[in-house]
Formats: structure tokens, sequence, C-alpha cells
């Protein structure tokens, strides 16, 4: 009986020890409230890298830290591919805005005139502006 009570006081130890490590592994792969954020949109990742390698603390600050770099990163390319998507936007409003008038019983406020084939609307004014551009 008293080999089972030494052997259940060793398993006893055991577990301790092994639950400070948890506690241990834990700790070093907390987060600390105390890290500032950077302005990650404008860096770019070797820079970010570098910031992150020489400042965060454990895997758990790395990974938040590189969620936040590339989190802000694509958000700065979508906002400069929504700039471009509202100007080519506002550009195709236009063009359609100009080539409507076809058939309307008003006057065209303007109108798009060809050398040879006279005034342009429409499909043909689509196939002019596209040979055109063909040309250079």
């Amino acid at each position: 009986m008293s080999d089972l009570m030494a052997e259940r006081a060793a398993l006893l130890r055991q577990v301790a020890e092994l639950q400070a490590e948890v506690a241990r592994l834990q700790a070093a792969m907390a987060v600390p409230d105390d890290v500032p954020d950077h302005d990650w949109g404008s860096l770019d990742g070797a820079v970010a890298w570098h910031l992150i390698d020489r400042h965060a603390e454990g895997w758990a600050d790395i990974g938040r830290q590189m969620d936040l770099w590339l989190a802000a990163r694509s958000a700065a390319a979508v906002a400069e591919l929504q700039a471009q998507v509202e100007a080519l936007r506002a550009d195709a409003e236009r063009y359609r805005w100009l080539r409507r008038w076809k058939g309307q019983e008003h006057e065209p406020p303007f109108t798009v005139c060809h050398e040879v084939d006279g005034t342009l609307w429409g499909g043909d004014l689509d196939a002019a502006i596209d040979a055109a551009r063909k040309e250079g």
C-alpha cells in the first residue's frame, strides 16, 4: 500500500509540474495588452515583418500583428480599387448618357460627328470609338 501511496504522490507532483508548464506556455502565448498597434496600412511587408519580429511577444502576438498588417494592406488595396471603379463608372455613365439620345424626339445636347459617316449613335458610335482606339 505504501508503494501505491508513493506512486500516487509522484504522479501528483508530475501533474503539478505539467500544469505549471502549461501555464508558463499559455503566458508565453498571451497577447500583451500594452503593445501599441502601428499604422499597418502604410508599411510594406519587409518593414512590417521587421517590427513584428522585433516587438511581438510570442506566437499569438506575431499572428495578431500579422493579421493587422494584412487587414490594413487589404483595406488599402480595396479602397484603391474602389476609387478606380468609381472613376471608371463615372466615365461609363458619361458615355451611356451621350449615346442614349438615339431615337429621342428631342435634339441631343451633344453629337458625335464622323467626317465620313456623319452623326454617330449607339452601336455605330461604339464601333467608331473601338476602331479609333485600335488605330492609336
